[in-house]
């Protein structure tokens, strides 16, 4: 007799929050704050490629976007308006500054991406 060994199918794949257009973020104390009180409604973050697989490199579109105080316990959560590749240029004499948009499929160096923030939600 012989000892067969049975197949074990494939575990299904686990959903992550990437998945399912959800992420997570951690942000100083100071700009949580901003965001908590309405006065900031735009997340920058560096066109870098760690931000490039969370933003682009999807399942599903961005839809949600959770905000940490930094390390502690307390969090935010917001509906995602949209995102957007920029350049924010500065002019040295007046300081006045120069937002230029880009596609989101061609990287550019020197780049930010722009996460609009919608609704909170949680």
């Amino acid at each position: 007799m012989k000892n067969e060994k049975t197949k074990k199918s494939a575990a299904p794949k686990k959903s992550t929050a990437l998945d399912e257009g959800h992420i997570h973020t951690t942000l100083a104390y100071h700009w949580y704050d901003e965001i908590d009180k309405g006065e900031k409604r735009v997340e920058f973050r560096e066109d870098k490629p760690y931000w490039q697989e969370r933003l682009l490199n999807r399942d599903t579109p961005l839809r949600l976007i959770t905000f940490s105080r930094g390390y502690t316990s307390k969090r935010m959560t917001w509906t995602v308006l949209g995102v957007h590749r920029l350049r924010v240029d500065v002019d040295e004499r007046t300081k006045a500054q120069t937002f230029t948009e880009f596609p989101l499929e061609k990287h550019v160096p020197g780049t930010l991406f722009a996460i609009h923030l919608g609704k909170r939600v949680g």
